[in-house]
């Protein structure tokens, strides 16, 4: 093919292309579908100019469409842009009419705690575990049981998280996932009764009630049933090994001194 020919073909797919975003521009769900469909591609290429552009043409339309504000927050975040992603999170998850769904508080979650905001951060855990109470009530699954165990490890409240993973062993026995969750949550908690772990509730001048006090270990005997938990584990998944004696060593090396801590620790 010749060179003039090749620039033709360029030519005539250029204007196919800007005929068809102008048909699609007047078709609304199409273009939120197409655009917020695009918008997540990009942005999985990390292409973020171009994801943030499609995410963009999607809202001149549909101002509060979640779905792409909730790309936009991730872009914004992932370009270091955490007071804005931070601000239209919020705006996600309060301003919006439409019900905040679980990501949209997990992601408020996270952004609080990289902004150091405890208190937000705590709520939003607290509106996750809701959630995942509800869900398993509704439909009861090992993996609802797995996702409210860890957000409860986050808000102090360890004897329920180890409830959750106990009914997981009897779930699911084989599960090496099983175990390694009944581990984290004996040994956050072995780490709180040893004062590793700052009170998340004196600090924030809760109400200590809220927590459940169930299993009535000292911090010796929680940090024995963590270490019998991962045993499990690594005997039903040799693999794991690595995974449990990081959490295990880490444990001693340190005391944790803020709640971020606590939370990358998991």
């Amino acid at each position: 093919m010749k060179l003039w020919q090749i620039f033709l073909v360029i030519a005539v797919i250029v204007i196919l292309v800007f005929l068809s975003f102008g048909f699609i521009s007047g078709k609304s769900d199409l273009k939120t579908d197409i655009g917020v469909g695009l918008a997540e591609s990009f942005h999985d290429s990390k292409k973020y100019d171009l994801a943030m552009s499609m995410c963009e043409w999607v809202l001149e339309d549909e101002p509060d469409n979640r779905d792409a504000l909730a790309v936009k927050a991730k872009i914004l975040t992932e370009t270091g842009n955490q007071d804005e992603a931070l601000e239209l999170q919020r705006y996600i998850v309060y301003d919006i009419p439409e019900e905040a769904t679980k990501e949209d508080w997990q992601n408020l979650a996270s952004l609080t705690i990289k902004a150091g905001n405890t208190s937000e951060a705590v709520d939003a855990y607290g509106k996750l575990e809701e959630y995942y109470t509800q869900m398993y009530i509704e439909d009861p699954s090992v993996d609802t049981l797995y996702s409210r165990g860890q957000v409860l490890i986050k808000l102090q409240r360890y004897d329920e998280a180890i409830d959750c993973y106990l009914k997981m062993t009897v779930l699911e026995p084989n599960s090496s996932k099983s175990w390694i969750g009944l581990g984290d949550a004996y040994l956050f908690k072995s780490m709180y009764e040893q004062g590793q772990l700052k009170d998340l509730y004196s600090d924030l001048g809760k109400d200590p009630s809220e927590r459940v006090n169930k299993y009535n270990f000292n911090a010796y005997q929680s940090n024995m049933k963590a270490v019998e938990a991962y045993n499990e584990a690594v005997e039903l998944d040799p693999l794991a090994y690595a995974l449990v004696a990081s959490k295990i060593v880490g444990s001693y090396q340190q005391s944790i001194e803020n709640y971020q801590d606590i939370l990358e620790g998991l």
